[in-house]
């Protein structure tokens, strides 16, 4: 298993456990994805019997299948809230996205199933925003990362083939957040007001609720907050995906 810079020890320690040989090199989540890639593609040409495997959720040209199957069992998540929701409505949900396979297996899920699905918004770190950079675009473009950002699970410079075309049908907007807004995010996951239960979220799956608080407090998108109708009276739908690890 390669992983990338910034990885937490914690998390590589608990997948040595399960009896894994990790790798934490020293470059981002692309790069890591090209040397597995590299590995299973050199060694089955060694071996001549294609005993190795790529198993991991980003798809490019020629390799889509396990990434779609990845795809597929994170609807599970979504399922699970349909059920604990029932017939409450959410008018909006925020999405934490790196290379955009979970926000775009939860898109997809919700735009199909949903009977009044919320408008959906995708959020990722300043320096690693290449889903919001590909929808001004208008096509999927790879950006430069930023080795320093402490949300680490999103720092992903190309967005997956098979969640580009969802993500950029299925979202009303994508924003982009800088590490101080993933921080509040955890604290108040951490300390909630009232009964909330506590959660103990990392800066990766905390940075949904980080994108909430940063529209919040921005004066500059005032008018999307009007557009998309963000008010007090709006329920708004955060789905966390990590738990604690130490920021980097």
């Amino acid at each position: 298993i390669y992983m990338p810079k910034g990885t937490d020890h914690g998390i590589v320690s608990a997948i040595v456990s399960e009896g894994a040989e990790v790798f934490v090199i020293n470059q981002n989540y692309n790069a890591a994805v090209k040397r597995a890639k590299d590995q299973v593609y050199s060694s089955n040409k060694k071996t001549d019997d294609y005993s190795w495997s790529l198993i991991q959720d980003t798809a490019w040209d020629g390799y889509e299948e396990v990434p779609l199957d990845i795809m597929k069992g994170y609807c599970t998540q979504v399922f699970e809230i349909t059920r604990q929701l029932g017939n409450e409505k959410v008018d909006v949900l925020f999405l934490q996205s790196g290379v955009g396979s979970w926000a775009a297996s939860i898109v997809g899920y919700i735009l199909n199933q949903w009977k009044n699905p919320p408008l959906c918004i995708s959020v990722e770190p300043h320096s690693a925003n290449c889903l919001f950079e590909s929808i001004k675009a208008g096509n999927p473009i790879t950006v430069e990362t930023d080795e320093r950002t402490i949300m680490a699970g999103l720092n992903c410079g190309s967005v997956s083939k098979l969640a580009w075309p969802i993500l950029q049908n299925g979202l009303i907007g994508s924003i982009s957040i800088a590490d101080k807004l993933s921080k509040k995010a955890i604290e108040m996951l951490a300390n909630p007001i009232t009964d909330d239960p506590v959660v103990n979220s990392g800066a990766s799956g905390a940075s949904g609720l980080g994108g909430l608080i940063g529209l919040c407090q921005t004066n500059q998108c005032s008018n999307f907050k009007k557009r998309i109708l963000l008010n007090k009276q709006s329920t708004v739908l955060i789905i966390n995906t990590e738990g604690y690890t130490p920021l980097i």
